[in-house]
């Protein structure tokens, strides 16, 4: 099952990342008291797949732990990639896959040297907010595609 394994934000810039058991998406704003929040409609949330930063953190020798990589929703058995251009729910949210977030240097602040590499292409997707609501750690992702 497609689940929600994190959720997690920061208020300002380069601010550490705090974890939360839920939170609210508005449409076309985001994630309520992030530092994004409002600011860019193309990617309103980003979510990143936690199998992808396992493997990443064992690649260039750190520990994983929730939050690493700095993106919003952390999840688990799905394939990001493939929500590009397609709508899906998680909680009583509904988004809709905008692009790929690729890694930046941040990430080899959050991460590890090395990071960037091992996330290449598989760090995540930016997207929109259709329609707001509450999200849940272990929340569902269903493809309404």
């Amino acid at each position: 099952m497609s689940k929600i394994i994190s959720i997690h934000l920061a208020a300002k810039a380069g601010q550490a990342m705090q974890e939360m058991a839920a939170a609210t998406l508005v449409a076309g704003k985001g994630l309520v008291g992030d530092r994004y929040f409002g600011r860019k409609p193309a990617m309103n949330v980003t979510l990143v797949q936690e199998e992808f930063l396992i493997e990443a953190a064992e690649d260039i020798g750190v520990s994983y732990r929730p939050g690493m990589s700095r993106r919003n929703i952390t999840v688990r058995g799905v394939a990001l990639n493939e929500l590009i251009g397609q709508r899906f729910s998680i909680g009583e949210a509904e988004l809709e896959g905008a692009s790929l977030c690729e890694p930046c240097q941040n990430m080899e602040r959050s991460i590890g040297a090395g990071a960037m590499a091992a996330l290449a292409g598989r760090c995540g997707i930016r997207a929109r907010v259709i329609r707001g609501g509450v999200v849940k750690k272990d929340d569902e992702i269903i493809n309404n595609s």
